[in-house]
Parts: C-alpha cells; sequence; structure tokens
C-alpha cells in the first residue's frame, strides 16, 4: 500500500475542462488527502446571481453562493502520465482575484481514484474489487516459498556449483467460489522477488481477496461494503483492526491495449483515509488468531460467511465499529452492541415486540454452549447488561459511571455473543467454536465477566 503520495499535475472540474490549473495532490494514510492548487478551478464569478440592465451587467455575490462554490463533487486531473478521479472535495481555502487569472485554492480531498476519469455525468461503479487486510497472510498459515540447505560433513566449504542454500516461490491457484447472489469471490496469491540484485535478493508472497459482481457494474459504496465484510472476518479472528492494504477498482471500461489488440483489464487504484486503521507495527507479533481458514472451512467458509455477512451487514458493521474506533466511549460501545444483538434476533426471529433481555436470551441459546460457558448464569448476565443499558440510554443515574470496569467486561461479552450467533448462522465447524474456547481471551473474560454478574 502507498502510504504516501505526491504527485504534480492538472486538475479542472468536469463543465470547464478547458480550464486546467497546476496543482500538487498529496496524501497520507495519516491525514487524509489533500489538492493544492496555484490557481482557482471557478472564477468568482461564476458563483454570483447575474442580472443585466441597460448594457450593464451586475454579479451580486452572497453568502449562499461562497457555501456553494467550497463544494466540489468531483474533480478530474492527470499527473505523471496517470489519470485522476477525485470525488467528495470541498474548498478549506480560496484566495480569488477579482479579475483575470491568479488566486490559489487548497482543497480537502474524500476519495481518490487513480487510473480512470468518470465524467460528470458517470456514476462511480465498479465491477469488482481487489484488496488485501492485515494479518491475512498469518491467518491463511500457508506458503509457496520453499528453502533447502546443504551442509557438508567435515565443515569445510561446499564443492563449486553447490549451493549452501536454495529459496524457491510457487505461486498457489487462485481459490474462487461463487454466493447465491452471484458474485465470485476469489483468493489470489502472489511471490515476487525483491533486492537491488548486487548484494541482496529476496523473496515474499502475499494474499488477497478479489469480489466480482454477477454481470454488471454496482456503485463504489456497493464493492467497499463486499470488501468490509471480508476485513470485518480477519479482524475478528485477529481480535485486531485489520486496516486495508491496498484497495483497487474494475471496470469494464478501463483497460489497456495490447501491440496485438487484446483489451487488458487496467486496475483504478483508490486513496481514503480509511475508518478502520490497522494495528501492526514493525515489532509486532503474529496475532493469536481465534481461529484459522483452516478451522473455519477454507475457501467454501468464505462463501458461507459472505451469505451471511451481506444478510446482517447493518449490525455486523455496529459491532465491528465498537473494535474499530479506539476512541468511543466504553458506554457507546455497550449500547451499539446492546443494539447490534437486538437487530440481529428481530431479523432471525422476525419478532418485533420483544424486551431486551428476552431477546438477549434468544441469541444465547443461539450462541449455544460456547456463551453458557462463558458467563455461567445467563439470566443474571441478561439482567446486568438490561441495567447498564437503561442506565445509559435513559440516564437513569442507577449505577455510578457508565465507564466503569464492569460496563467494560459487560461490552466484551456482548461483543463475543455477537461473534458466536453469526457463526453459527453461518454453519461454522465444530472446529472453530472448540478452538474460540481453548484461547486465552475467551478463559479471560469468562474470570472478568462472571466477577461482575
Amino acid at each position: 500500500m502507498e502510504n504516501h503520495l505526491e504527485v504534480r499535475g492538472h486538475w479542472w472540474v468536469p463543465e470547464r475542462s478547458d480550464h486546467r490549473v497546476p496543482g500538487i495532490l498529496k496524501f497520507s494514510a495519516e491525514r487524509g488527502a489533500e489538492l493544492e492548487l496555484f490557481g482557482t478551478l471557478r472564477s468568482l464569478l461564476d458563483h454570483g446571481e447575474r442580472t443585466e440592465r441597460k448594457g450593464i451587467v451586475q454579479v451580486e455575490i452572497t453568502e449562499n453562493a461562497l457555501e456553494s462554490s467550497a463544494r466540489y463533487p468531483r474533480v478530474l486531473g492527470k499527473a505523471a502520465g496517470k489519470p485522476y478521479t477525485l470525488a467528495d472535495c470541498f474548498a478549506t481555502r480560496t484566495s480569488w482575484h477579482i479579475s483575470g487569472d491568479g488566486g490559489s485554492q487548497i482543497l480537502n480531498v474524500g476519495r481518490i481514484l487513480r487510473g480512470a476519469i468518470f465524467e460528470a455525468d458517470e456514476a462511480l461503479e465498479a465491477s469488482g474489487i481487489s484488496f488485501s487486510v492485515t494479518y491475512l497472510n498469518h491467518w491463511l498459515a500457508e506458503t509457496g516459498i520453499t528453502e533447502k540447505w546443504n551442509f557438508s560433513e567435515d565443515g569445510k566449504p561446499l564443492g563449486e556449483g553447490i549451493p549452501e542454500f536454495r529459496l524457491e516461490a510457487f505461486a498457489k491457484p487462485d481459490r474462487k467460489v461463487t454466493i447465491a447472489d452471484g458474485r465470485t469471490v476469489t483468493l489470489q496469491h502472489r511471490v515476487r522477488l525483491e533486492g537491488d540484485r548486487v548484494d541482496r535478493r529476496s523473496i515474499s508472497q502475499s494474499f488477497g481477496w478479489r469480489v466480482d459482481s454477477s454481470d454488471s457494474n454496482v456503485p463504489i459504496e456497493d464493492a467497499l461494503d463486499w470488501a468490509s465484510d471480508l476485513q470485518d472476518l480477519i479482524s475478528i479472528c485477529s481480535l485486531k483492526s485489520a486496516g486495508f492494504e491496498f484497495v483497487q477498482l474494475w471496470h469494464p471500461d478501463v483497460y489497456y491495449q495490447s501491440p496485438e489488440g487484446r483489451q487488458i483489464p487496467a486496475a483504478i487504484d483508490m486513496f481514503a483515509q480509511w475508518n478502520v486503521r490497522s494495528e501492526r507495527s514493525s515489532t509486532a507479533h503474529r496475532p493469536d488468531f481465534l481461529f484459522t481458514f483452516q478451522d473455519f472451512g477454507g475457501i467454501e467458509g468464505i462463501r458461507r460467511w459472505m451469505a451471511v455477512a451481506a444478510e446482517h451487514r447493518s449490525s455486523l458493521g455496529r459491532v465491528t465499529a465498537t473494535r474499530y474506533a479506539h476512541g468511543m466511549f466504553v458506554s457507546d460501545r455497550l449500547v451499539n452492541c446492546t443494539a447490534a444483538l437486538e437487530g440481529l434476533d428481530r431479523a432471525v426471529t422476525a419478532h418485533s415486540t420483544s424486551k431486551l433481555k428476552t431477546r438477549l436470551t434468544r441469541c444465547s441459546s443461539l450462541a449455544g454452549q460456547p456463551f453458557d460457558e462463558l458467563v455461567g448464569d445467563i439470566a443474571a448476565w441478561a439482567e446486568a447488561v438490561r441495567l447498564d443499558r437503561d442506565d445509559v440510554a435513559h440516564h437513569f443515574g442507577r449505577r455510578t459511571r457508565s465507564s466503569s470496569i464492569a460496563t467494560f467486561y459487560l461490552w466484551e461479552s456482548l461483543y463475543f455473543l455477537y461473534v458466536l450467533c453469526i457463526l453459527q448462522l453461518c454453519d461454522s465447524p465444530e472446529d472453530v467454536f472448540t478452538r474460540i474456547r481453548e484461547h486465552a481471551a475467551y478463559h479471560r473474560l469468562a474470570r472478568q465477566i462472571r466477577s461482575v454478574i
């Protein structure tokens, strides 16, 4: 993933393609994207209300006109030989010259699409999305790299032509499944050489996902939802935030033309300041996963997960957000997870008027023995959750503060309950639940939650 981007080019708005302004596009994963322009995309006079009387044109600049002038739903550009589409932009600073050229602008950019121009009347759509997330390689626990060492029995140098060691890389074949709605999910594997070819040479590998629509383009937001479904799965398994390593979109009208006349699909690189930020650092160890790709049933498990995640995407997103948003108040985490479980129960049972404890009890039954063993007394646990939820949501003030350690443990138990429920809904193998019950985080929470109910 390119965590930093800085390119110089020319930029314009779709309705004024003849007016191109030089500028620098900057992006960083920490600060987002910004476009610094050495000029203005529109003239100040473009925003005023024009009236003509006796051959004299008057332009009235109102506060509303100035506010609307700061919005740029789409900015197009070309930089370093590549086309760009910038979406959801707004000006944070503008200086105009009353007449003629000049002035300057700084635009905040919501999303960068590198590799394609989407005109004003074109929908931001894609036929597929490719991406990878942190921890995916370790969750899969597979490798296409092999090594072989040669040793001499007497410690003397090996004979001429005999290598001390050999590294070999083999790209694994794609694994693909089709979901009931017609989408295809492909697990892709790549190997590559790195180094300066003189004193350093190394082999690396990476895995990534590709999700393609059934037969048509879809809004980019839908494609990102597909990616977030798999991102949520890896985050659940790793008990960490699995950020995007890269995101690329595919569109049938974006391709290279080969000398032989073949149309070779070209990727559209997407840059954005994602809500989910990876927790990985250069010194981080491999996560202790709740369960692995093999435990989950391999690529067939992915097919089941994608179908269930699409059905319960709203509640799933609400639950995983309590892990992703590190600054979220503990009380808000508890309320969000409680609401998500209520929504899950409503979707599964179609009961629209059940009380909270009834819904929590049904969710506990769905989660099964792993949750029974986690909290021990389901009735006491449900009552503790109800009291805390009501205290936070309705400001009853019966308890000390909603950010207490008890609320934290209750939130974690609600999170685990939702995870167990959705894993049951996608018919996960028994190995998944066995691994969860053996995990250190499960045993730690079992001790903690029993101490507060």
